[in-house]
């Protein structure tokens, strides 16, 4: 339990001082030229120490260690080898890496407005950090965050709402849906339109015959009809259709599709429509089913987990366990979690192994 008490620690500690500033800023590195010098120096130290990086993985060291620095202070509250980790999982992006995407190749906005919407190409800046992918389960628990930088000025499809930012085709959304894309064969249903990637992509493979979307939002499925179908040269092997995803699952017949990508949520920590769809979907056993970053969704519900099991330790200790107010939505996870858990024996600390890995819980799920 202490153990387990605190990786969490570490977890936070890294979403706090590292995921989140990356995630929710626009951090970039105005002087390229000192950033580069800095992670030449970084790299010639390691080496006298006998460890070896790349000038990639050197410069993400760089930017890694200055964000940790500016929003935790010191770096050293996390340890060396999770810091490694961090540092071998970063990605630098060059020249052509990206561009090499038939979505980007194809998939082009010219300055429209419709609406409210605005469509254009947004760009990263040079040495602008994002998340490329999902955490990694890559050090005994502790979530590695998927740190990407870009050597040039790179562009991407972006549609704005009101001047704000609504949907967007990042590398980040390449790398999440990499896998599905690669799985999905013959009849596919997709829920959740948004840009349309993953039925583009899913479309132009010869093993796809057709590819159906639901989509709830009537001015989503505007925009994609009006602006990005037309530019799809595989348009004949899609259909769109507005209806609530859940309502669709629910009357759907098992076998229908062959495969069905589910992509209904913003991000890692909106769970609870994870929850409800794989609850409504465990009928299933003639369609495979995929879920969008399924991995992150479930290092945010194993928060959860961890909390039915302290609280148990807590009670069979005869000890109080700490109350914590939470919200409806918080509430609704951790009364599922309980009910998913409820025959559960944990008397010995492998069970509690089990039941912390993600992967044995998303199988109970």
């Amino acid at each position: 339990i202490v153990q387990f008490m605190s990786r969490e620690q570490l977890n936070s500690l890294i979403g706090m001082g590292l995921s989140a500033p990356v995630s929710v800023d626009e951090i970039i590195f105005e002087e390229p030229a000192k950033l580069e010098a800095y992670s030449s120096t970084f790299r010639t130290d390691m080496q006298k120490n006998g460890i070896n990086y790349t000038e990639d993985q050197s410069l993400i060291a760089a930017m890694v260690m200055s964000v940790i620095q500016e929003s935790i202070g010191n770096p050293r509250q996390i340890s060396s080898a999770v810091l490694d980790e961090i540092f071998k999982n970063g990605h630098v992006f060059h020249k052509g890496e990206l561009e090499s995407n038939p979505y980007y190749q194809n998939i082009h906005f010219d300055n429209q407005k419709s609406g409210r919407f605005d469509l254009s190409m947004a760009s990263f800046r040079k040495y602008e950090l994002f998340m490329y992918d999902t955490p990694k389960d890559r050090f005994q628990g502790v979530m590695i965050p998927a740190i990407g930088t870009i050597d040039h000025r790179f562009k991407f499809p972006n549609i704005r709402e009101n001047g704000a930012a609504w949907m967007s085709i990042t590398p980040n959304e390449i790398y999440t849906m990499q896998k599905p894309i690669e799985e999905a064969t013959g009849n596919v249903l997709t829920l959740g339109c948004g840009m349309g990637y993953f039925a583009y992509m899913t479309a132009i493979k010869e093993d796809v015959s057709h590819v159906t979307i639901i989509e709830k939002q009537p001015e989503v499925i505007e925009l994609f009809n009006a602006y990005i179908l037309p530019q799809f040269s595989c348009k004949d092997k899609i259909t769109v259709i507005q209806a609530d995803a859940f309502d669709y699952m629910e009357n759907l017949a098992d076998g229908k599709y062959d495969y069905c990508f589910v992509d209904i949520w913003k991000g890692n920590t909106d769970t609870i429509p994870y929850l409800k769809m794989k609850k409504l979907c465990s009928r299933f056993k003639d369609t495979t089913l995929s879920y969008w970053i399924e991995d992150a969704l479930m290092a945010t519900i194993i928060g959860f987990v961890y909390m039915i099991i302290l609280e148990e330790f807590y009670k069979n200790q005869n000890m109080a366990a700490p109350s914590v107010d939470m919200p409806e939505d918080e509430a609704y996870k951790l009364s599922f979690l309980k009910e998913l858990l409820q025959d559960a024996e944990i008397s010995r600390p492998e069970h509690v192994d089990y039941y912390m890995d993600y992967r044995n819980i998303i199988n109970l799920i």
